[in-house]
């Protein structure tokens, strides 16, 4: 059987409990990927925090948190 499926990308569309509540249902989950671990390692100048899912409907496949670190010569 061949089924296309249509997966969602999104990004940042989350509060901080939402998103413990998408993290809570993978079990490999560790403190890395948690919200405040990111809140607490990526407060500063140049610095931010990128959360991304990927979905079938409302089903997490996947997610992704990215700490972000901007060059400052590069602006």
């Amino acid at each position: 059987m061949n089924r296309e499926t249509a997966h969602d990308f999104r990004m940042n569309e989350w509060t901080r409990e939402e998103w413990i509540d998408l993290s809570n249902q993978f079990p490999a989950m560790n403190i890395y990927q948690s919200w405040d671990y990111a809140e607490l390692h990526s407060g500063g100048r140049n610095r931010s925090v990128i959360h991304a899912g990927l979905f079938d409907g409302q089903i997490p496949l996947a997610l992704a948190q990215m700490r972000v670190k901007k060059l400052p010569i590069l602006g």
